[in-house]
């Protein structure tokens, strides 16, 4: 298995939050209220990522933009829905933590 190094998941990362901006900017302008939007726009993130890495796609719009694709790590395989989704909550864990789950990454083979 080859893994996606840092810069693809960064530009993946980068692609998929471009994404994510237009319906938050969009919600917050046809409200009224930026921060309707913010909320909405986040409820929408929520989702996102699970949603699609769960798919047949197997990744987001920027993953596979980038030629990333997302499996579960003991065999191999599509996730399921609840897999993506703890994975998604975990992530914030590493963010709280001074990022320190993406600051490892380009130091490792994975």
């Amino acid at each position: 298995m080859i893994y996606a190094g840092f810069f693809r998941r960064l530009a993946a990362s980068f692609i998929d939050g471009l994404i994510l901006v237009i319906p938050t900017l969009v919600l917050g302008g046809s409200l009224g209220n930026p921060y309707a939007g913010f909320g909405l726009g986040f409820v929408i993130a929520i989702f996102y990522r699970p949603i699609f890495e769960s798919s047949v796609l197997c990744g987001t719009p920027g993953k596979a933009l980038m030629g990333i694709v997302v499996v579960s790590e003991d065999q191999g395989t599509q996730l399921t829905f609840k897999k993506a989704m703890t994975r998604f909550l975990t992530s914030y864990l590493s963010m709280i933590i001074c990022y320190i789950g993406y600051l490892m990454q380009p130091f490792t083979s994975k």
